[in-house]
């Protein structure tokens, strides 16, 4: 009797465990199934367009001007190697005075180099580096700027040498100046010239033309006035 008494104890005991976990099971708080990541992705600005630097070069560089023009009206330049090839050449000269034939008017006054510091000896249509490389004549920026260093970093960084067209690329294209565009190669040093007439500044420039400060021109005296009563000598 007291067994049958424990064995039905014993299945009270679990059932009302199992009854207590699937309770405890369905009040537990539920978390939402986790969905993949979301595939959509976000619409992409295009590129921006950076239109090109392009580097102006004077007309007939490299060649001598023959005094024709083309049917656009453009000088018509003879390449060196033109009459250089003709004859054997003899070493470069080394003053522009020794000049006798050709060249007669040119004169080199550029610190203390000579023709072959820049021109290359075996082929007059390039020019030589000082590591003996041999560039075309379109690249005489490389050329300059091995000996005038501070120059040629201003240059890239747009503060020597000028340009024309936009600062933001994104805008439009530009074009930069190169080193014979403003400077003879063979006397870079600029002329020294007298000045025509004094700057005008026009923001301290009056509305009448005139300049304010000691270079302004003076006005009439006022006309004097009458004394008044209370001036007036008694």
């Amino acid at each position: 009797m007291s067994s049958r008494r424990s064995a039905n104890i014993r299945w009270i005991v679990v059932a009302i465990g199992v009854l207590s976990l699937g309770i405890a099971w369905a009040a537990a708080p539920r978390s939402e199934p986790r969905q993949p990541p979301s595939q959509s992705v976000a619409a992409v600005a295009p590129a921006a367009v950076h239109h090109p630097v392009q580097l102006h070069l004077p007309a007939g560089l490299g060649t001598i001007d023959s005094g024709l023009r083309n049917v656009t009206g453009e000088p018509i330049g003879i390449a060196c190697s033109n009459c250089h090839a003709l004859h054997a050449e003899p070493p470069f000269i080394q003053k522009t005075t020794d000049l006798k034939r050709f060249h007669k008017d040119l004169r080199l006054v550029h610190g203390e180099l000579q023709c072959g510091a820049c021109h290359d000896p075996t082929d007059r249509d390039k020019l030589r580096l000082a590591d003996e490389r041999r560039i075309p004549m379109q690249d005489v920026v490389q050329l300059c700027g091995q000996c005038h260093g501070p120059q040629l970093r201003d240059w890239k960084h747009g503060a020597h040498g000028g340009m024309s067209g936009h600062w933001d690329l994104t805008k439009g294209g530009r074009v930069r100046n190169a080193c014979v565009d403003c400077h003879d190669p063979h006397q870079p040093k600029y002329p020294t010239y007298a000045p025509v007439q004094k700057p005008r500044d026009r923001f301290l420039q009056s509305p009448h033309g005139e300049a304010p400060g000691h270079d302004a021109v003076p006005h009439a005296a006022p006309a004097p006035r009458a004394p008044t009563k209370a001036e007036a000598p008694r």
